[in-house]
């Protein structure tokens, strides 16, 4: 199953390394490293190219060329919904959600919440479960997609392959915080376009073209599967769907239904893109408003060659290479990549090795690492940010900034060893599609807050209680259906079995799910909210979309009285420590410089804290011209976007 890299490759990779290293080094070097702000923030200096770039490079991994390219090749271009789908959800976040996060102060999305309702139970539920989604869904989904590709490409064995691709990309986010990451995904971003479209436009012309490949996509079958499947009288295994070519399919026989893409999708997305500290931090690390509204377009844009990027390379390995992307029964599919589940998940890089000429790929490889390494530092750094700045303080409230600093450094060492432990029962489940492993888990996590945080901006009346009961009852019933999953798993395609399943996973596909979910969660937040009494006037002033530019902040007193005393004294424990603290060897000087630790300033280089003047500066959205031509290139991304889904729905 492995190929081994030609010098050209190797020499590719080589410098590809070398630039993200020095790019990584250059921006580490950088100011504002040395405090929460900068490490978690990039020091909140960040412009619309590296905002639009990061976005785009962060949702990018290698499970969007081995999961999307796979599923792709399995059943057409319906999966394109997820990467067009996605334009509306960027767009939506700079326009309605971003401004109400900026006009808060927050650095966090837990600490959003914990300002918009008080109290500290509804914050620790919301990071509790977003840290359960990184390691259950992200960072697993990332590792193993990123292992099965080397283990593809090099024969290593997929922890050792895991374990190398995490000590790499957790010095570079221990290392560099935000604004190394984020500089980092704008040169990968480039390497990831030009790479991915390389292997697209050789694929195109070795099928003959777009036309032929739609037509040559039905009939790629493998060999001696025919009569396999005429025995069991089930030829969906044998060739791609008759809808293969069309988005909106079926809804009560679709792969993919469209009440679920139209309605679930969105629930799922919004979470994906508008709540997640994974994405959101990259626009609150913009120097204003502006900049991150221009940097939402760009990505914006960017997410529309998803399906010459993914899809199409998908479809064409399949009409290249059927024997192994299309092997139909489980003996053969074992037989071709040890699963018996199906071997779609080599698509992508099964074209990749065997398509591209010299040199060419191993640029295309260090655009998948690429990849896979943005997303990585992206997830560890988003997930360091939540445990730190929102749990450790319950542990430590008067914990320092230098603390602060080794504990979140420490943490993405934590995060890397619990994916490391969840890989065994992934590679268990042995998921044919990893696209719909991704997808099915966050469908099952990510409503629950997606309404959370939709309520919370849109209702001034929802009440605490309701937030948190909403929001508890929604990820009980989505853990079942979780559990469930895993341990009832669907019937092998081709082998003749029965399904045994609870209705409730056979019947109700995992986009209607997430419908059902996000409605049970906002029935269970209204009807709560309003029978228990919600927060005072005072209390949402910049903390809803209808009090976003109230000219007071809220009046937070009654619940952080204690937080602020036991912050002043922090601060002057800090101040005093760090006063003392002098290195005496170069070990210790070292060890500071690597955990952003500077001694010996009184005063931070970046704005931290609730100052009003520092928030009113973000929320600049420059002249009436600029505005207006921000707008123009909103709607212009937004009008493309819904005649592709026209075109090809």
């Amino acid at each position: 199953m492995t190929k081994a890299l030609r010098p050209g490759d190797i020499a590719a990779i080589v410098i590809y390394f070398a630039i993200i290293i020095a790019v990584g080094i250059w921006s580490t070097l950088r100011r504002g490293k040395g405090t929460a702000a900068g490490y978690f923030l990039a020091g909140r200096q960040m412009t619309w190219l590296p905002i639009g770039a990061s976005v785009f490079a962060s949702n990018i991994g290698v499970p969007m060329f081995v999961g999307l390219g796979g599923s792709a090749a399995a059943g057409g271009i319906a999966v394109t919904t997820f990467e067009w789908h996605a334009v509306l959800m960027i767009i939506l976040l700079a326009w309605f959600f971003l401004p109400v996060y900026l006009s808060s102060g927050c650095t966090t999305m837990p600490e959003f919440i914990k300002r918009r309702f008080g109290g500290r139970r509804l914050n620790t539920l919301l990071s509790l479960q977003t840290l359960i989604l990184y390691i259950l869904v992200y960072l697993s989904g990332q590792m193993y997609a990123g292992a099965l590709f080397i283990k593809y490409l090099l024969g290593w064995n997929i922890y050792l392959s895991s374990l190398v691709l995490l000590i790499l990309t957790a010095i570079s986010t221990i290392a560099g915080g935000l604004r190394t990451v984020m500089w980092t995904d704008t040169v990968q971003s480039g390497i990831i376009i030009i790479g991915a479209t390389t292997v697209t436009v050789f694929s195109l012309i070795e099928v003959g073209g777009w036309e032929s490949l739609q037509n040559r996509f039905f009939t790629a079958a493998a060999e001696g599967v025919i009569e396999t499947h005429t025995r069991f009288g089930n030829w969906s295994c044998a060739y791609p769907r008759e809808d293969s070519l069309h988005l909106w399919r079926n809804a009560v026989t679709g792969d993919l239904p469209w009440p679920g893409m139209m309605f679930g999708l969105t629930a799922i997305a919004m979470f994906v893109w508008c709540n997640d500290q994974i994405m959101v931090q990259r626009t609150l690390a913009s120097k204003n408003l502006l900049e991150a509204k221009k940097g939402a377009v760009f990505a914006s844009f960017l997410k529309l060659t998803g399906f010459g990027l993914f899809i199409i390379p998908g479809m064409a390995s399949r009409v290249m290479y059927p024997d192994l992307v299309a092997c139909g029964t489980p003996e053969t599919c074992y037989e071709q990549c040890g699963n018996r589940l199906g071997c779609s998940n080599y698509a992508y890089p099964h074209l990749v090795l065997t398509i591209l000429p010299h040199g060419a790929t191993g640029v295309l490889i260090a655009a998948l690492m690429s990849a896979l390494m943005s997303t990585l530092t992206s997830i560890l750094n988003s997930g360091s940010s939540i445990f730190t700045l929102n749990l450790w303080p319950m542990c430590r409230p008067k914990a320092t900034k230098s603390e602060q600093m080794i504990v979140g450094r420490l943490f993405v060492l934590l995060l890397s060893g619990i994916t490391i432990a969840w890989l065994p029962i992934l590679e268990a489940a042995g998921e044919a599609q990893l696209w719909n492993y991704v997808q099915a888990l966050t469908s099952y996590l990510a409503p629950p807050c997606a309404m959370c945080f939709l309520l919370a901006v849109s209702w001034t009346r929802m009440s605490e209680q309701g937030a948190f009961w909403g929001l508890l009852i929604g990820l009980l019933v989505g853990i079942v259906r979780l559990v469930l999953d895993f341990i009832y798993p669907a019937p092998i395609c081709g082998s003749g079995e029965p399904d045994t399943r609870p209705s409730v996973l056979y019947k109700v596909h995992y986009l209607h799910f997430a419908i059902l979910l996000s409605g049970i969660c906002v029935a269970t937040t209204v009807c709560i909210s309003l029978v228990t009494k919600p927060r005072a006037a005072k209390q949402l002033h910049r903390l809803t979309w209808w009090t976003r530019n109230s000219p007071e902040l809220p009046d937070l007193s009654e619940e952080n009285s204690d937080a602020v005393s036991e912050n002043t004294q922090s601060n002057e424990g800090e101040h005093n420590d760090e006063e003392s603290e002098s290195p005496e060897t170069m070990k210790s000087k070292i060890l500071f410089w690597f955990c952003g630790i500077h001694l010996h300033k009184k005063k931070s280089q970046v704005t931290e804290g609730d100052d009003k003047n520092f928030i009113d500066a973000t929320l600049n959205e420059g002249t009436t011209l600029k505005k207006n031509l921000i707008n123009f290139g909103a709607c212009t991304v937004l009008t493309l976007t819904f005649f592709l889904f026209g075109f090809f729905g």
